[in-house]
């Protein structure tokens, strides 16, 4: 939905290295404009970082010379691993074989059957 939404684009895949400052500080805060990914300045009004709890984001505010953001986390119990498959034909996707989510003594198997954009 969101790919779809004019003004949005969105970059899957996209490694970030560095954050883009504005010539403005507001309140002594820099403002992030952008970021830089492979080398290339990518501006945007808004940035989500969708990494999660090993974001490099709190690091990359600091190198722009603003304060580590605060965080708040907890523990949750949850343990996840992830396996992330390409076929070696861009676009092609297997057809799933089991069911989407599939529940066991203490484990849950959830796939996420998706699609890749070449290029960006």
């Amino acid at each position: 939905m969101v790919a779809r939404t004019p003004g949005i684009r969105v970059l899957r895949g996209v490694g970030v290295t560095g954050l883009i400052a504005g010539p403005e500080l507001i309140a002594g805060i820099p403002q992030v404009v952008g970021v830089l990914a492979h080398d290339v300045a990518v501006r945007a009004d808004l940035v989500v970082d969708a990494t999660g709890r090993r974001s490099a984001v709190p690091m990359l505010v600091q190198a722009i010379g603003g304060g580590r953001p605060p965080e708040n986390r907890s523990e949750s119990g949850f343990v996840y691993y992830a396996r992330h498959f390409r076929s070696a034909t861009a676009g092609d996707r297997p057809a799933a074989t089991a069911a989407l989510l599939s529940h066991f003594d203490s484990v849950s198997v959830l796939i996420l059957p998706a699609t890749t954009t070449p290029g960006w």
